[in-house]
């Protein structure tokens, strides 16, 4: 099996023409290979694929989620773009220009949208505006100023992580959607012998159920949707698809996000492996580690053959870096298809991002978004509570445990009795269509005793129902629901809230955690419904999504000096984290919140990281290795190690690093700044 990926010499064997209509797609800036002519050569360049909300689809060389637009020469001779222009304003078309950049023939070529202004020939290319995700004004001209291509009178809006382009896969199928539900396991020396990868085997008890995107992150930012124990070694899934039509399949393309390793299995078979050692055991490791967290792309059209009408298996054992503890991650989508020309007339919105790839197909249609007859908040006396849907072709399936609903949850027939604290979950499905957009919401049983409570400051809820104590190893999903002083300036439980979120939360801090301090500090972020990091604007403070409620303790017994120390800070023009003062109840053991969960008075602000809104330095790229651009962009704490941190000592401190993380600096970087700060001792 040969990866699709940086082979700048083709050999005709692998060409071999198993199908005259073979094509070769690559990643950003190489080129894709027709096997046939088409009458996609007679037009002219053209933007072939378009992200205007990126969320963990591509990062830019600075790590960011940049939105990013692609161009794709079909032409049978090179472009050279020196002088053309990229707009998203039709009275100023020459608004960014391209540098000397030379587009082989059936190349792509991505740009970042994020308003960097660079234009580096050789470099990655940043156009001098950004785009909307609400859709607007996007134009591709030449050096003349005639215009080739344009989204006129605007790019429609784009969910996050979606893409809008030119269809290249005709009557393409998503035989494994990138939110499947699948099975899997975490093996252990009992599984050692199974013959799980087969079509035979028969799944025990101790196989689970989830959404594709299976993995841990110590810091929850990998996209993860279905979460597995943190430092587990591999993951065995089994993911069923169905063929109605197998001789309607030219190609089969396996797109992947994985961390670190993989092998793949297609109906017991073994058909690919990256990083992955020749003889794979339950507990084997990656050879190597994958730092790349975009979807990598592997054409299986060679093992069409092995394919069967009907149902058929992809079962996938994902592998882990010894070295690389932190994060680990398993996110297959297969795809099936037959070959397209190209109308750069002809838009749609695709089944899924291709960066610099070959695009996939339209998308199928997607089912509406379901509505509850109560909004999340605080109550007193149970209820009924009904869940319609947008669209009348669509069924709902619901949970009330936490976890995503999928198709073979409970489907929603009747009112549901609302009589403890719960948060409910639902999804739209509908057949021959993709799932809906997951709606949640939370409602908090409390007791009668607190009808009376009020206070001048801010009231937070945490509810984790029944998640147990909250600790430092894992992080807990949980719900938190803020209130504010109304216009008697004071907050009242059975006022409307002014704002809720789902969130993952921890116990923050290393000595003070570890002095079994009875009032906890957390650690939290807000999360959107498929775990991923949401930004929320809380108290009136800049939007963002990591947050710490901090809680003035023995050390601090006047409560006040921490939060005082920052407002001077801020007042006199140097950036300290924003805090706002508040009471919080913190219930864990499940049932009626009350005067028990009472937790007293935190500190809720920001926690320092890098962003327009935080600590806004230049990030650290990989690229930086000599002066003066290696001297800038770290952030340091001096701390207890987070897990799976060393970090390094000076001057009898242990100092950790932030950012970039320690699996992320670079071997040069690592050695400059140890030089550095040891130098100051």
């Amino acid at each position: 099996m040969k990866r699709l990926e940086n082979y700048p010499n083709l050999d005709d064997s692998f060409l071999g023409m198993n199908s005259p209509r073979f094509i070769r797609a690559i990643l950003v800036g190489s080129v894709v290979i027709f096997g046939h002519a088409s009458s996609i050569f007679a037009v002219d360049l053209f933007i072939s694929e378009v992200m205007s909300s990126n969320g963990a689809t591509l990062r830019d060389r600075f790590f960011s989620s940049s939105d990013w637009i692609e161009i794709f020469n079909p032409k049978q001779e090179p472009m050279d773009l020196d002088g053309w222009f990229l707009s998203d304003d039709p009275n100023e078309l020459q608004k960014w220009a391209f540098p000397k950049v030379i587009l082989k023939p059936a190349q792509f070529l991505v740009v970042f949208a994020s308003g960097r202004d660079l234009a580096e020939p050789g470099q990655e290319l940043h156009t001098n505006f950004k785009l909307s995700r609400r859709g607007e004004y996007l134009s591709l001209a030449q050096p003349d100023l005639s215009i080739v291509h344009e989204f006129r009178p605007s790019l429609p809006p784009l969910k996050q992580d979606r893409s809008y382009g030119v269809e290249m896969l005709a009557g393409s199928e998503s035989l494994i959607a990138a939110n499947a539900e699948v099975s899997y396991l975490i093996p252990s020396s009992g599984h050692s012998k199974i013959n799980w990868t087969s079509p035979e085997y028969e799944e025990t008890e101790e196989w689970a159920r989830g959404i594709t995107g299976i993995g841990y992150h110590m810091d929850g930012t990998l996209g993860e949707k279905t979460r597995v124990k943190s430092n587990s070694r591999g993951i065995y899934m089994r993911a069923w698809f169905d063929v109605e039509q197998k001789q309607n399949l030219e190609r089969l393309i396996l797109l992947i996000r994985y961390d670190d390793g993989f092998v793949a299995y297609l109906n017991g078979k073994r058909v690919l492996g990256v990083n992955a050692p020749e003889a794979v055991k339950y507990n084997s490791r990656a050879t190597k580690q994958n730092t790349r967290m975009q979807f990598q792309d592997f054409d299986l059209s060679g093992e069409i053959s092995g394919m069967k009408k009907g149902k058929n298996l992809l079962a996938v054992h994902c592998l882990n870096f010894k070295d690389d503890r932190i994060d680990m991650l398993l996110h297959p989508v297969l795809i099936g298809g037959q070959l397209a020309g190209m109308d750069p007339g002809k838009m749609v919105l695709l089944q899924y991002p291709t960066p610099g790839k070959m695009n996939a197909g339209r998308a199928e249609e997607e089912a509406g978004k379901p509505f509850f007859s109560h909004v999340s908040g605080p109550f007193m006396e149970g209820f009924e509570l009904q869940i319609n849907p947008s669209d009348p072709r669509d069924e709902i399936r619901y949970t009330v445990d936490g976890s995503m609903p999928g198709s073979g949850s409970s489907l929603y027939e009747q009112p549901l009795e609302i009589n403890g604290t719960v948060m409910v979950r639902a999804r739209c499905y509908r057949q021959d269509a993709q799932p809906g957009e997951p709606v949640s919401a939370t409602y908090l049983h409390l007791d009668w005793s607190l009808l009376e409570f009020s206070s001048n400051l801010p009231v937070l809820l945490i509810e984790n129902f029944e998640g147990g104590p909250i600790g430092q190893d894992q992080i807990q999903t949980a719900h938190m629901t803020f209130f504010e002083p109304g216009t008697d300036d004071r907050t009242w439980l059975v006022n409307p809230l002014k704002l809720e979120t789902r969130v993952g939360i921890k116990e923050r801090g290393a000595s003070t955690a570890s002095r079994g301090r009875l009032k906890k500090s957390y650690a939290v972020e807000s999360r959107d419904e498929y775990d991923k990091d949401k930004d929320i604007s809380p108290l009136g403070m800049p939007e963002d999504s990591d947050w710490i409620l901090y809680a003035p303790y023995d050390l601090d017994l006047a409560i006040i000096r921490n939060a005082f120390a920052y407002e001077v800070s801020n007042q006199v023009g140097r950036y300290a984290m924003r805090t706002r003062f508040c009471e919080v109840f913190v219930n864990t053991d499940g049932g009626t919140l009350n005067s028990n969960d009472y937790a007293g008075v935190y500190v809720f602000m920001e926690k320092i990281k890098r962003g327009p809104n935080r600590v806004n330095v230049k990030r650290l790229g990989p690229e930086h290795a000599a002066e003066p651009e290696i001297s800038g962009g770290y952030m340091l704490k001096i701390d207890n190690p987070d897990p799976g941190d060393m970090g390094f000592s000076a001057g009898s401190m242990q100092i950790m690093y932030v950012d970039p993380k320690e699996n992320e600096i670079t071997t040069k970087q690592r050695k400059w700044i140890i030089n550095y700060i040891r130098n100051m001792y």
